[in-house]
């Protein structure tokens, strides 16, 4: 009776554990503490590596392979198995490779598609999202032959696909919107568009969003300093964090398990140099409880602290959460992505490439059998 009584205790223990680190109460996520390693594509914009993709080990951050496509990449994105990449062009063109032979499969050549600057795999691996630069149209295309299966006139951005429905999700314009949309990919149509207020009925202006891995929450970026936590079945502010004043045109992202939240802090050239609300700095917040926990510097990141503060750029998760990376711009130049512990939260730059690499885009493929 008592060995039996030791192994219920030990399982309540383990559920405790796992409800304790969970994303939030209702839709507990439970964490791997084994960090994996990914491949990581880095497209790279340098004059002596145009169109070049370096392939990264994600667990040390090691050059393992690179492949050659074409010039002025627009976006870089991962299919949700892993096994394709889209890459959309400056010159009304979009490749789909087989990660496999690092081989094209698919070309979408139109003019429709000039300038593709945001595309979204749906969630089989089956169509390609994409919003060209004019930003008023949202294209669906067949990956296996290429071709325009459907298009709709709506004006989002394309932030992110959500987890568990057919919904991509994105703000009505690419700057100082007060309006958030979930589009149906399958049916081609929006399904909410709302929006977006504080408690006293004044508008939010949104400069980015992500949503959360239950689909039931957005955080935004907004102006001037602030992220709110956002639920959607309510459209009601729930809670905010403080960020540097007028530092809202970076990026923001919820960890895989859901427990963190990060945002890049980029301010405008105005404050570029404010000893005090320092710039180019990632904030990582705790979910639950929404409180910030800890600001990791970018220019901290480098062994040689560049002449000008670094501004981080989008930002990427490996698929369990171990890992994040961003771009490493500032004004004048560019510097190597910034790799992101979340274990220890720190941060440094990607030595596995050259350090006059210009890398514009970043994407996670699959984990790496060793």
């Amino acid at each position: 009776m008592r060995h039996k009584l030791s192994k219920m205790a030990i399982l309540i223990v383990i559920l405790s554990i796992c409800l304790f680190q969970s994303c939030e109460k209702d839709c507990p996520v439970c964490p791997s503490t084994e960090p994996r390693a990914y491949y990581v594509f880095m497209a790279d914009d340098s004059i002596d590596d145009l169109g070049k993709i370096w392939i990264i080990d994600s667990s040390n951050d090691s050059l393992i392979d690179s492949m050659q496509t074409r010039i002025f990449i627009r976006d870089m994105v991962i299919s949700p198995s892993g096994n394709l990449m889209a890459i959309g062009f400056s010159f009304d063109s979009i490749f789909v490779y087989d990660l496999s032979n690092k081989e094209i499969i698919s070309k979408f050549e139109s003019y429709d598609i000039s300038g593709s600057n945001s595309l979204i795999f749906d969630h089989t691996d089956q169509y390609l999202i994409v919003r060209p630069s004019t930003g008023k149209i949202i294209g669906k295309y067949d990956i296996s032959n290429g071709q325009l299966v459907a298009q709709d006139s709506v004006t989002m951005t394309l932030n992110g696909r959500a987890t568990n429905n057919s919904f991509i999700y994105g703000i009505t314009g690419t700057y100082d919107s007060t309006d958030y949309v979930l589009y149906n990919y399958e049916t081609m149509s929006i399904e909410k568009k709302c929006s977006m207020l504080r408690a006293n009925g004044d508008n939010i202006n949104v400069y980015g969003l992500t949503m959360s891995k239950c689909d039931k929450y957005l955080y935004l970026i907004v102006w001037p300093n602030r992220i709110f936590k956002y639920a959607i079945e309510s459209d009601s502010i729930i809670d905010s964090v403080t960020i540097v004043s007028q530092a809202t045109s970076g990026d923001i992202k919820c960890s895989p398990d859901g427990r963190y939240i990060i945002a890049s802090e980029v301010p405008g050239f105005h404050n570029m140099f404010d000893p005090v609300n320092y710039p180019g700095t990632f904030v990582v917040i705790n979910n639950d409880p929404f409180d910030s926990i800890r600001r990791i510097s970018s220019w901290d990141a480098f062994i040689e602290a560049p002449i000008f503060p670094t501004a981080p750029g989008k930002i990427v998760f490996v698929p369990d959460g171990s890992k994040a990376y961003s771009l490493g711009q500032n004004l004048i130049g560019a510097y190597p992505p910034i790799a992101l512990d979340m274990l220890s939260l720190t941060a440094k730059s990607v030595t596995g490439i050259k350090q006059t690499a210009y890398i514009t885009h970043i994407a996670v493929g699959q984990m790496i059998e060793k």
